[in-house]
């Protein structure tokens, strides 16, 4: 690769790493403000008095004693005494489809949110594979170390933001994976961890991991990243550099705007799954999913951690191999990941 080559590719990687600073910060905000509405635990919805609850967007009629009331949720969501027979959902679903859904913007934020999300995974994949072929691991340890951890966070928080709602696919997706996790390594302990246990789920706890753990860390990294950044060289104007960030925010409201959430049936919080639904992992944790299966979760995951520590090690040593060495194995995890999304379900 020629000169001219190397400080292009290193221009083209500051810059998506500007606009992956844009997605953090619009994750955060948008997450913050859907805090406020959202309940982490998976109990049935029930009123004071024990009776449980359940979603209606029609005109009902209660008895209540000897009387008999007329519940008008027209053109609304909202939760309301529950039938004989009726879905309960459970109280996280509930703050999603009905606190949220009835808040200023509250469906707005929660597709602006999902969207990031995964915009965040393919722009922090893609920055990080820019920086290996342009060899920040020699020439900036500190960003590239950075590249990797935020590569990690954003699929972690993919995956456990999704199983938040609490909707079939979460349960489906939950148990599928923690399932699959049990012969990885540390994949039980992961699982726990997280809340995501195959049997013992909590949310509350997958919540604290996901918003205040995880969710925190990724947070702490856009001023460090926009420090380094800013010293990289070529250096580029202030302005142009939050016009990068800018494309973030502009995308994110844009897929929100012409994409919309996609609602999967509400689990039943007393009965649990009632029938099925097809569901595939979501495509954030795609590549892990795919060689999980291809290779078994076991040997999947030695591979994985062997990969991730010789990636975070790079700095240290490169300098003892050649250069091609460094980008070929860059390559071959690039390669592994689009295979993945290629060719897995």
């Amino acid at each position: 690769m020629s000169q001219a080559q190397q400080q292009r590719l290193k221009l083209i990687a500051n810059r998506t790493g500007w606009i992956v600073v844009g997605f953090i910060i619009i994750q955060a905000i948008t997450g913050i403000l859907m805090s406020m509405y959202y309940v982490p635990s998976d109990a049935p919805a029930r009123t004071v008095d024990g009776k449980p609850l359940t979603i209606s967007q029609s005109l009902r009629l209660d008895t209540i004693g000897t009387f008999i009331d007329t519940l008008n949720v027209l053109g609304r969501t909202a939760l309301v005494p529950a039938r004989q027979g009726e879905l309960v959902p459970s109280m996280a679903s509930a703050s999603v489809h009905v606190a949220l859904e009835n808040a200023p913007l509250g469906s707005f934020i929660r597709a602006v949110h999902q969207h990031a999300a995964t915009a965040l995974v393919l722009t922090s994949l893609f920055w990080a594979a820019l920086l290996g072929f342009a060899g920040a691991y020699a020439s900036n340890p500190r960003l590239w170390l950075m590249s990797i951890g935020v590569s990690v966070l954003a699929l972690a928080l993919a995956w456990t933001g999704r199983v938040l709602p609490d909707d079939v696919y979460s349960m489906i997706s939950r148990t599928i994976v923690s399932n699959e996790l049990r012969d990885a390594p540390l994949g039980d302990f992961i699982t726990r961890v997280l809340g995501l246990h195959y049997a013992e789920l909590s949310l509350s706890r997958t919540y604290i991991m996901h918003a205040l753990v995880m969710g925190g860390g990724i947070c702490l990294l856009p001023y460090a990243m926009a420090k380094t950044l800013g010293n990289q060289a070529p250096r580029e104007p202030r302005v142009r550099t939050l016009g990068y960030c800018g494309i973030a925010f502009v995308a994110s409201v844009l897929l929100a705007v012409a994409n919309p959430v996609h609602e999967y049936p509400i689990r039943d919080a007393i009965k649990g799954v009632a029938g099925g639904e097809h569901v595939y992992a979501w495509w954030t944790i795609m590549p892990i999913h795919a060689w999980a299966i291809w290779l078994g979760a076991e040997l999947a995951g030695f591979i994985a951690i062997a990969l991730l520590l010789k990636l975070v090690t790079m700095p240290l040593w490169h300098s003892a191999m050649r250069p091609s060495y460094a980008k070929t194995l860059v390559a071959l995890v690039s390669g592994a990941i689009v295979l993945a999304y290629m060719f897995g379900n």
